[in-house]
């Protein structure tokens, strides 16, 4: 049973991982695509407003508006195609919905006042989360709780009544009360981190 339960160990922390990647990205996400959106509005150039704020972009989304300036300069001058190519590279909603509206807005210019609405659904999104996320911890607290007191017990029971502790540990029907133990502890906690996975909001 504890080979079985550790082997998700790792699973679970890359899980926990991948939570902290997704928020760091959503807020660089969020600043670098306001910083070039105001650029954008007073430049009116798309390559111009890249560039002059790479320096103050971080991975992964520095690699990605790299990547657009180069071909947009060097490969295709085609900016709604660059655009849309670019568009594939990162994996979000409201990046997406920015790089439908900047196509746009390569046709018609009139149009750049709906990109700040789209960026600021990030900090909307942002709040979103944070209001919720101490009630979305709430199953993993208490699954945690669970499981401490169900480990204590085997060295508190020793402490209290040795005899009972030798029957559970070294007998089959206390060594099967132990595995169902284990069991429950780890089908627990493994539904606790499910339940505080971070919410796609469609804002």
């Amino acid at each position: 049973v504890l080979t079985v339960g550790c082997y998700f160990l790792p699973l679970w922390l890359s899980r926990f991982s991948l939570f902290r990647y997704q928020r760091f990205a959503n807020e660089e996400l969020e600043t670098s695509l306001s910083l070039i959106t105001t650029s954008y509005l007073r430049s009116n150039d798309i390559l111009s407003a890249v560039e002059e704020n790479l320096s103050s972009i971080r991975e992964p989304v520095r690699s990605v508006f790299i990547s657009f300036c180069n071909n947009l300069k060097y490969v295709d001058a085609n900016a709604p195609a660059q655009i849309e190519q670019m568009k594939q590279q990162l994996e979000n909603n409201l990046f997406w919905e920015w790089c439908d509206v900047l196509i746009l807005c390569q046709d018609n210019h009139l149009l750049q006042a709906a990109l700040p609405p789209v960026v600021n659904k990030f900090s909307i999104l942002k709040a979103q989360q944070e209001a919720n996320e101490t009630r979305m911890m709430e199953p993993l607290k208490y699954a945690a709780t669970m499981a401490a007191l169900v480990v204590g017990f085997c060295p508190l029971l020793k402490l209290l009544n040795e005899v009972w502790y030798n029957n559970l540990m070294h007998t089959f029907p206390g060594q099967v009360i132990l595995s169902g133990a284990a069991i429950a502890v780890f089908i627990t906690i493994n539904k606790g981190i499910s339940l505080c996975e971070p919410i796609s909001y469609n804002v």
